[in-house]
Order: C-alpha cells, then sequence, then structure tokens
C-alpha cells in the first residue's frame, strides 16, 4: 500500500513538473507576443542592439551619495567605502558599484579589476594623475565601465614614455587603456598626454557622449579595436600618425553630433587628402550601419510626442556655419508650432541629410531654401540651385551609392548613401520622398509625412 501511494504521488509531481515546464517554455517563446515584457541589460557587452548610445552611456548625474570616496594625495591614497583598496602606489577597485575619485596622485594608476559581469561608475571630481610606466586609467576586467567627469571640473591624466614589461605585455598601449566597454560622459573637462603610443587604447567598444576632452599622443589619438561611438562631446586631438583608428575589419566610427579637431604632426598634402579619404569611409560606415538597422525587419522606431518646430531649427542653426563657410546663403521659414510623433533622432538626421547635400552639391555661391510646414500633411522641403552636366535620373538619386556627378563627389567628399538613407528613414515613418527639378537650375527635395 505504501509503495502504490508512493508511486501515485510521484507521479503526480512528475506531471506537476512537467506542465511547469511547458508553460515556461511558451511564455518564454510567446512572451512579448503576449504582452510581456522582456527585460534586458542594454549595457551588457552580451547584448546587441540598434541602439548606438544606452540610456547609461548618457546618464552623467547619477547619485553619488553613497559613493565609495577615493582621495589622492600626492604620494598616498585614502580610501572609504567598500571595493576598493590600495596596492604598490595604485588604486585598484574590485566590484560592482560607484567611485568619486579626487585630488592627485604623482606616480600610479586607478585598475579596476572586477567581475566580467561588473557595472563601475567613476566620477573624476578634478584629478591630476601621473603614471610612468603603465596606464593613468586602466580596465582589466569589468563588463563595462562608466568614466564620467564631472561638471566644473578640470581632470588631467599624464603618462610616461616608456612602459614596465607587465604593462607592455598586456599591450597597455594609452593613457586610458580597456579590455572591456568604456564610456566617458560628463560636463568636465579631461586632458590627455600620451608619452607612449595612444591617448585612449580601447579593446572592445568606447562610447564618448559628453565632455571637453584634449589628447595628445605620439602615435595615435584614439584606438579602438571595435566600434568607437561620439555624441555630445567636444574632442581635439593631436597626433603624430592617426587621431582616431578604428582596428578590425568589423569596427566602425559613428558621430551623431559634438564637435572634433584632429590635428597630425608633420601633416602634408599627402596625408592631408588621406585623412580627407578616413573620415569619409568613416562616415560611409556610420551611414551604411543606420541604414542596415532600418532596414532590419522587426526594427522598432522611438516614437516620441515632439515639437518639428524646434527641432528643425536645431538643425538648420547647425548647417548655417557650413553654409557660410561654403560661400552659399539659406533661407529658413520654419512654421510655428508644428508637433509630429515619430522618432526625433532619426528625423533630425533626415533633415540634416537633405541640408548637407544641398550645401555639397549646389553651385558655387548658390542658395539655398530650407522649408518646414504643413498643408494637411507635414511638409519637408529643401531647395537649392545647381547645374548638372547632365540631367540626374531623379528616380535613382535615393539609390545606394547613385552618382550623377561622380567627380563632384570626390571632391565634396559625398558617400553615395546619405539619400538613401534620409529615404529610409522617411518611409520608416509612413511618409515619401520625391526629388524634382523645377527647371534646369535647380533640385527640390520633399519629405510628406
Amino acid at each position: 500500500m505504501t509503495k502504490m501511494s508512493t508511486s501515485r504521488y510521484f507521479d503526480r509531481i512528475c506531471a506537476v513538473v512537467l506542465t511547469i515546464t511547458l508553460l515556461v517554455t511558451v511564455l518564454f517563446m510567446n512572451g512579448q507576443a503576449i504582452g510581456i515584457e522582456l527585460i534586458v541589460d542594454a549595457d551588457s557587452e552580451a547584448h546587441s542592439d540598434s541602439e548606438y548610445f544606452t540610456e547609461n552611456d548618457q546618464l552623467s548625474d547619477w547619485d553619488s551619495t553613497s559613493a565609495t570616496l577615493i582621495s589622492l594625495e600626492g604620494d598616498s591614497i585614502s580610501i572609504r567605502g567598500n571595493n576598493a583598496y590600495e596596492y604598490n602606489g595604485n588604486v585598484v577597485i574590485s566590484g560592482s558599484g560607484k567611485y568619486v575619485i579626487t585630488g592627485t596622485l604623482d606616480d600610479g594608476c586607478i585598475s579596476v579589476n572586477a567581475n566580467a559581469n561588473s557595472k563601475v561608475w567613476i566620477l573624476l571630481n578634478g584629478v591630476d594623475i601621473s603614471c610612468s610606466d603603465d596606464a593613468c586609467l586602466r580596465v582589466d576586467e569589468a563588463d563595462k565601465v562608466f568614466l564620467t567627469l564631472a561638471e566644473g571640473t578640470d581632470n588631467i591624466l599624464t603618462g610616461g614614455e616608456e612602459l614596465s614589461e607587465e604593462a607592455l605585455e598586456d599591450g597597455t598601449y594609452g593613457v586610458i587603456f580597456a579590455h572591456d566597454d568604456l564610456t566617458i560622459n560628463g560636463s568636465g573637462s579631461l586632458q590627455i598626454h600620451a608619452g607612449y603610443k595612444h591617448g585612449i587604447k580601447a579593446n572592445d567598444d568606447l562610447v564618448i557622449t559628453g565632455g571637453t576632452i584634449t589628447i595628445d599622443a605620439p602615435v595615435d589619438g584614439i584606438h579602438v579595436n571595435d566600434s568607437f561611438r561620439i555624441k555630445d562631446a567636444s574632442l581635439s586631438i593631436t597626433a603624430g600618425d592617426d587621431g582616431i583608428l578604428t582596428e578590425n575589419e568589423d569596427s566602425y566610427f559613428y558621430q551623431e553630433s559634438g564637435d572634433i579637431i584632429e590635428l597630425e604632426h608633420g601633416e602634408d598634402e599627402w596625408t592631408e587628402n588621406i585623412h580627407k579619404q578616413t573620415n569619409r569611409m568613416s562616415k560611409l560606415v556610420g551611414e551604411l550601419v543606420a541604414l542596415s538597422r532600418l532596414d532590419e525587419a522587426g526594427s522598432v522606431l522611438k516614437k516620441e510626442d515632439f515639437s518639428l518646430t524646434d527641432a528643425a531649427w536645431e538643425i538648420a542653426e547647425t548647417v548655417q556655419p557650413q553654409v557660410k563657410a561654403a560661400g552659399k546663403t539659406i533661407r529658413i521659414d520654419i512654421q510655428d508650432d508644428l508637433s509630429y510623433t515619430g522618432d526625433r533622432a532619426q528625423i533630425q538626421k533626415m533633415m540634416s541629410v537633405l541640408l548637407d547635400n544641398a550645401v555639397r552639391y549646389g553651385d558655387e555661391k548658390g542658395k539655398i531654401e530650407f522649408s518646414v510646414f504643413r498643408e494637411k500633411k507635414l511638409h519637408i522641403r529643401v531647395w537649392n540651385s545647381c547645374h548638372f552636366d547632365s540631367p540626374p535620373d531623379l528616380k535613382r538619386l535615393f539609390d545606394r551609392f547613385y552618382r550623377p556627378d561622380s567627380s563632384r563627389n570626390a571632391l565634396t567628399g559625398g558617400t553615395g548613401i546619405g539619400l538613401s538613407l534620409a529615404k529610409a528613414v522617411a518611409e520608416k515613418h509612413g511618409g515619401t520622398i520625391t526629388a524634382k527639378c523645377p527647371d534646369a537650375d535647380s533640385i527640390v527635395f520633399e519629405v510628406v509625412l
């Protein structure tokens, strides 16, 4: 009797376990379809998404009230808090968490050596760090490190001219050196003075979303194995070789906004031309990546309600110095109080592409008109005076790499992909884009949303 009872209970337990397993499997496979939201770690190195910048990449005002405080005092170090200690004149951060660093370190480094899944936030709150034989800041292991430049502070990192054997064996070729993903943000300033090779050497992804950063280096200013993505930052680089180098075949450079000034030692006509081609290829790769992500099946726009009037004026103000430098004029007519629901960043990218196209390919000392208005639907129109050697095939203007005048594209640095990207953005929002030549001396592009 006891054996039969036990067997019956065991069968019931197996049935319950099987039912739960099947239920969990169904929920896992169809959760999103039935309204269950998946929780993902956008900052995880294992996570792949179409976003160039995560929320944490752009978060520079994180709460530091419970952070570990690290005070650099010349040749000594004071630490108050958890997961950090002093070792041979260096600061070692050994776990996830938030850290605030202030003061001067005469000869030492900040080393992050945590778990592979650790997120580490570091606030540089006015530091002056020198290291004669290693990186001033190195990431040995972490999932991702966020380096924030505190508002109103100046931060200085100075590297030596010779590295220790241990540093050389590890490939520590930068004043800032990272084995894992690194983000730099904030509104303070950072000076990086390299004595050996590069200013910043990143083996994984490097993201910069803020700050005023100045780099001088004998070889490369920024040397990245994977991707380098930047927005809302001011970056000035003086380098003996490349200002910015992305090394791997599938690596890329993407600039959404901000300013980059690259000055290379000993630049002549040949190196200037190489520099222009490198910038053009970086822009091309960034545009191709953006276009492929728009083309992905199931890709989702970040839709929000926003002022189209304000968004358009932001782009118009950004392009005016480019127009002036090209010796052209622009007339701007943006209707007040226009609103739209869509992906603001993508809409602005589309407007920027159309205006950039007008500046690059319009007549010398020509005219440009940029208008945004509502006539039942929203219209974004860019007109410019121009002269074609032969009438362009208007239907093909939006094809990838189509160039009605290849010699002119070579001179102006065009990529042949911008209008394709503008078309993809318009259509992703359910709109249309057209090109027309009202006469022999002008062309107009119009988006209807």
